[in-house]
């Protein structure tokens, strides 16, 4: 039996393609977008060679296609369906903002530089394409969203609790570790909501802590892939990367496996895990 892959484009502006997936603001119930067989999951490590030893690995830009079926009974839906594809898509261009493709609970940033149409004289009912997918990202990105809740409002002693009010996976609900089911060391997101002073966070015996004061609304957010510390404030964005602890590396990777974790408890912190596969996880 044929099974039609189930796969979201979704632009930098929030639009969605649902391909073999009912579209949610369309209240007929069937797909309309189809996606049949495709290389979205393959990929290809380079090899770079000294005297006939490996010396590293490296990723170049990946083109993978994607064949898609546009089908509705209904012709004036149909146009509707051709139009929206080009448009979704040709947004990102404009703006060189990527998109993402989603597999499951894992997506990758790209943009669509292609689009190849055939059959679409044969039927009004139908047309076939074929897109050219090139990757912005070298990685497929799960995020797990971990929030260690504020359970007091002075700053004395370290606090071992925290609690998950949503879970995109991986994460559990002991209350003195946190969990990284990536099998490699995680890059991360960990942001730093006030009111608080000079906010710390211990990861097993590592230490992310920045030198400065969050008033009420304000927070901080610590990127280990940009290697950016920003805070938030009513006026907007300030570059606080200067004002890092310098005790330990700030951007060190969250290890995989279990953890334990400390902070005063006086102040909020939100954990993204960012899981990173050069391929999505089958399911």
């Amino acid at each position: 039996m044929h099974r039609f892959e189930q796969i979201i484009y979704e632009n930098h502006i929030g639009e969605r393609i649902y391909f073999g997936i009912a579209d949610p603001s369309n209240d007929n119930g069937y797909a309309e977008y189809y996606v049949n067989e495709n290389n979205l999951r393959d990929y290809n490590w380079n090899v770079e060679t000294k005297n006939n030893n490996i010396s590293y690995f490296y990723r170049g830009v990946d083109s993978p296609t994607l064949p898609v079926v546009v089908f509705s009974l209904d012709e004036r839906r149909q146009m509707e369906l051709r139009n929206n594809l080009h448009d979704v898509f040709e947004k990102d261009v404009i703006e060189n903002s990527p998109g993402k493709i989603w597999i499951g609970d894992y997506y990758i940033e790209c943009f669509v530089t292609a689009s190849k149409k055939t059959k679409y004289n044969k039927t009004p009912k139908l047309m076939i394409v074929e897109l050219t997918i090139t990757f912005a990202s070298q990685y497929w990105v799960k995020e797990t969203s971990v929030v260690l809740s504020q359970t007091h409002d002075d700053d004395s002693g370290l606090d071992y609790y925290y609690d998950y009010p949503y879970d995109y996976g991986g994460a559990n609900r002991n209350s003195n570790v946190l969990i990284n089911d990536s099998f490699r060391d995680s890059d991360f997101y960990i942001t730093m909501i006030g009111p608080t002073k000079n906010p710390r966070l211990y990861v097993n015996d590592h230490l992310y802590a920045v030198d400065t004061e969050l008033g009420v609304g304000e927070s901080l957010t610590i990127d280990s892939i940009d290697k950016t510390i920003v805070k938030m404030t009513e006026e907007g964005e300030e570059n606080i990367f200067h004002l890092r602890n310098k005790d330990d590396y700030i951007f060190e990777l969250i290890p995989t496996g279990t953890s334990s974790i400390a902070w005063d408890g006086g102040f909020q912190i939100i954990i993204i895990l960012l899981d990173e596969r050069s391929e999505p996880l089958w399911t």
